[in-house]
């Protein structure tokens, strides 16, 4: 953890993986904290691990020292041990609000485009899309909230 720009200053300074993973659960939105568990537990990562899974990524909600829930990108890596059949690995966890605005921003934005779409080809009878760089022709219609393209020539 990089501490200083981190959400939370909760994680114990010492102690075992389990009781860190324990510790990120509780901060963690309630519906994320099973699938969380399932993820990042000792005994899922070994699993996976061993199976061939060299890394393991979960997008989560976390509560911070602010009172706010904020993204958490949580990645571990697994690494060879040189010295032994130990199993090592490396987590690293990032904050990622503004990924998730500028995420939700697309859909939102993607969304009020087919509405208005979808609006458009309501109000008249035949709309035609034509594209400038080839001349194609495309006849849009509506179809159970579904704005269809019909190749028209």
């Amino acid at each position: 953890y990089e501490y200083d720009n981190y959400i939370t200053k909760t994680a114990p300074a010492a102690g075992s993986f389990d009781d860190l993973i324990e510790t990120g659960v509780a901060s963690m939105r309630e519906d994320y904290r099973d699938i969380f568990r399932e993820t990042f537990s000792r005994e899922a990562l070994l699993e996976k691990f061993t199976s061939g899974v060299d890394e393991v990524y979960l997008e989560t909600p976390q509560m911070g020292d602010d009172g706010e829930y904020h993204w958490v990108a949580n990645h571990a890596i697994k690494l060879d041990n040189p010295y032994s059949d130990d199993i090592l690995l490396f987590t690293f966890t990032r904050i990622i609000d503004y990924r998730k605005k500028l995420e939700n921003k697309v859909i939102t934005t993607k969304q009020e485009i087919h509405n208005y779409r979808s609006a458009v080809v309501r109000s008249f009878d035949r709309i035609y899309e034509i594209k400038a760089e080839d001349c194609s022709v495309t006849l849009v219609t509506l179809n159970k909230n579904n704005i269809v393209h019909n190749n028209y020539l």
